[in-house]
């Protein structure tokens, strides 16, 4: 579905959503060819919605041909949108398009360090690393297994955990 996040003059109440395919905004999500309608009443994939639109551009937000969005101005008026238009409002959604999937990569590897760090905590860099490539070869099911295990008490240890930064701990451990 497409959903208006952002607008600038009136702004639209309620706003409106598109699915791929309906109406001329899901259109152009949908074939990711820019579009000028400046006559919307005469368009077949129009669709009536609560705003009052005679004329409007569309242009997709493209990143690696893969459309994440649309750009659509409209006016309640009137308006005979030219080519030059349309070339502007093409341009601007490539350089939109590049700075939303920018900051979604951010977003992302933000979200992995985090996700880094936290497990770190608790497993190896290596196994974190595992866990994050989606090994198939690396497996977290349970399953019974013969094991020796030693518990032993190191003298002053919590004093030495509370000094020492965790890495610097696992070594001296190790």
């Amino acid at each position: 579905a497409l959903e208006i996040l952002s607008a600038s003059g009136k702004e639209y109440d309620p706003k409106t959503i598109f699915k791929r395919g309906s109406g001329i905004a899901g259109n152009v999500l949908l074939t990711g060819i820019s579009d000028i309608v400046n006559d919307v009443s005469s368009d077949r994939r129009f669709v009536n919605g609560a705003n009052k639109v005679k004329s409007l551009m569309c242009s997709p937000l493209k990143v690696k041909e893969k459309v994440i969005g649309v750009i659509n101005i409209s006016s309640e008026y009137q308006f005979n949108y030219t080519a030059r238009d349309l070339k502007f409002l093409t341009a601007l959604s490539s350089q939109a398009a590049i700075s939303i999937e920018n900051a979604r990569n951010h977003e992302i590897r933000l979200k992995q360090e985090e996700f880094r760090k936290n497990m770190g905590r608790y497993l190896s860099p290596e196994l974190v690393t595992a866990v994050m490539e989606g090994k198939e070869a690396m497996s977290l099911r349970t399953g019974k297994l013969t094991i020796s295990m030693l518990f032993s008490d190191i003298r002053n240890f919590t004093g030495l955990s509370e000094e020492l930064e965790a890495e610097l701990l696992v070594t001296l451990l190790n």
